[in-house]
């Protein structure tokens, strides 16, 4: 999307507001390129300043007394100045620090040992100042973070499409470890699902008095079963046809002197009989 501004800077009105730039240094116009570490005073806030000195100078916040109030108020309209200038919700977004290495460090510390983590990827540049490098890159490496600076060519140019590959690999994989987590929260629930707990017992139903005196259904007569204590003490089988009671008559006895006593050996048996 193009961005267009019907208002165009105007360098040489700029470059007046600056007292100290119309002084020369060997002869020529000063040129100052050292910002980001002192930046330099528009006549602007030289004037708020000297004004402030000279006519509210006090404690704001905690002074009772007209020249406290005036103060708090010159403090608090400059918040109020700067978020409707960055288009921020609410003044509890602006904070003021001492300068801006303070607020970069204070951003990184606050918010990204918060936010960062493995698989996050820092970028920087290498036109950055130390003050917004040195901070990403240790915050980079205390929180397992990936710390890139975009470089730059001969001409002073980023080289943009270097981090833009970096940066549409780490987003495939990133999103390649965000399916085999939910894959392994989904399996985990159907887990837990079917998992009955330690503490809980398995109940098995007692049998009811009705199911003890219902008899199995069968299709065809079951054989009789007799109960010994040895291979010895087997009946004799019988022939098809053979129905001797006496024979049915000892077995029933072997069979009742087994379960009466079932040390008794064989040879106690053939001797009583």
């Amino acid at each position: 999307m193009a961005v267009s501004s019907g208002v165009k800077l105007d360098a040489r009105a700029l470059r007046a507001d600056f007292p100290i730039l119309a002084r020369p240094m060997g002869g020529k116009p000063l040129a100052y390129l050292d910002s980001s570490n002192s930046s330099q005073k528009p006549v602007q806030v030289l004037d708020a300043e000297r004004e402030y000195y000279e006519t509210s100078y006090a404690n704001v916040h905690r002074a009772l007394y007209e020249l406290g109030e005036k103060a708090t108020a010159g403090y608090e309209g400059a918040r109020e100045t700067v978020r409707a200038f960055l288009n921020a919700e609410t003044t509890r977004e602006i904070v003021f620090t001492r300068g801006a290495t303070e607020a970069l460090n204070l951003v990184a510390y606050a918010w990204g040992l918060d936010n960062l983590g493995p698989g996050d990827l820092v970028v920087a540049t290498e036109l950055e100042h130390h003050s917004n490098f040195v901070p990403w890159q240790y915050i980079a490496g205390r929180t397992g973070a990936e710390f890139v600076a975009v470089p730059a060519n001969e001409h002073g140019e980023l080289e943009l499409e270097t981090v833009g590959r970096r940066v549409t690999v780490r987003g495939a994989q990133r999103e390649d470890a965000a399916l085999a987590e939910e894959a392994f929260r989904l399996h985990e629930r159907l887990e837990e699902s079917f998992r009955l707990p330690d503490d809980e017992p398995v109940v098995v139903p007692a049998p009811t008095a009705s199911d003890a005196d219902e008899e199995p259904e069968v299709e065809q007569d079951l054989p009789k079963v007799v109960q010994v204590a040895s291979l010895s003490e087997l009946p004799e089988p019988q022939a098809p046809g053979d129905d001797d009671s006496d024979a049915d008559a000892d077995s029933d006895i072997h069979a009742s002197d087994a379960v009466a006593d079932p040390l008794r050996s064989p040879r106690q048996d053939e001797s009583a009989a």
